[in-house]
């Protein structure tokens, strides 16, 4: 783990500066992509539970008829 004071001086070197940003953005950019697929998923989890829902409606319906 680095200190807040090797942060800063790395952050004030314009080459390291630039090396820095760059892993933040790819990071960030990695981020994204996470969270557009864990929407996805949950997209899909939430289909699934309704069309459980639906299927044991016509379920309970059927049997009580």
């Amino acid at each position: 783990m680095m200190s807040a004071e090797q942060i800063v001086s790395l952050a004030l070197n314009p080459e390291t500066r630039n090396k820095m940003e760059l892993d933040i953005f790819g990071r960030l950019a990695r981020i994204r992509e996470q969270q557009a697929q864990l929407d996805t998923d949950l997209e899909d989890i939430l289909v699934v539970q309704r069309l459980v829902q639906i299927v044991k409606g016509y379920e309970i319906q059927g049997t009580a008829n």
